[in-house]
């Protein structure tokens, strides 16, 4: 029996993928470095192999990402069908709710603000019937009684004024087993009304440029791509080749 270990026993461990990668960053610093261009058909050629290396590196970091995060992705497939059902039916429900108090929300706030409107209508006339009585005890010749009416007319429209300057309610719900009260909350939205109108006016505000832009060279890029014609490209485009090694 021969007890010695064979060839090789001694050879240290091969690096992991995590540690071959920051190998291969340090020898492209050192190519870049020193190698500023090519110069011959060997260096060429080792460079080939270089970026074969990188590729090849590149793909195992991947799939070793890909093998670690399988299990948890695994697990949040199955998290996400678990709540997916209960969620959904939650919110359908929750929509359906909303809907039905926000129904009696409106009413209720049309209901409040009628009453305003009543009130400054009410308001509005105290106030002219006291004008009229102020004026009647102001002519010549007017009995006392008419004073005193015209005070009281004076005093029940100051009354009525202050009670049409008082904040309109809010419409709220606020049931005994609510933590608080539901309200109606105003949210603004933009809604385009007139295409041609919206786009002349923002045609030069730079974030629109900059979003029409990158949809345009997006779209025409898959255009180009499919014709491989530069005389296709439309108006204020230009379709470039550009030639990448593989």
């Amino acid at each position: 029996m021969n007890d010695f270990p064979g060839a090789g026993h001694n050879q240290p461990p091969e690096p992991t993928v995590l540690e071959r990668w920051a190998e291969l960053v340090d020898n492209a610093n050192t190519w870049a470095k020193n190698v500023p261009k090519i110069g011959s058909t060997d260096q060429a050629g080792r460079a080939q192999a270089f970026v074969d290396q990188l590729r090849l590196t590149t793909e195992d970091v991947e799939a070793a990402q890909k093998a670690e995060r399988f299990p948890h992705d695994l697990a949040l497939v199955a998290i996400k069908a678990k709540y997916r059902a209960p969620l959904e039916l939650l919110g359908i429900a929750l929509d359906k709710m909303k809907a039905l108090t926000k129904d009696w929300l409106d009413r209720e706030k049309a209901r409040l603000d009628h009453e305003a409107a009543e009130r400054k209508r009410l308001a509005a006339e105290a106030e002219a019937e006291a004008l009229r009585l102020r004026q009647e005890a102001a002519r010549g010749g007017a009995t006392v009684e008419a004073e005193a009416a015209a005070r009281h007319a004076e005093e029940e429209a100051e009354a009525a004024r202050a009670f049409a300057l008082k904040p309109v309610q809010r419409a709220q719900i606020k049931g005994e087993f609510s933590a608080r009260a539901m309200s109606l909350h105003v949210y603004w939205k933009a809604v385009v009304v007139d295409e041609q109108k919206a786009l002349k006016h923002f045609a030069k505000h730079p974030a629109i440029r900059a979003a029409a832009l990158a949809a345009i060279v997006k779209l025409e890029t898959k255009h180009a791509t499919k014709v491989k014609d530069p005389a296709q490209a439309p108006p204020g485009v230009r379709f470039d080749k550009d030639e990448r090694p593989v």
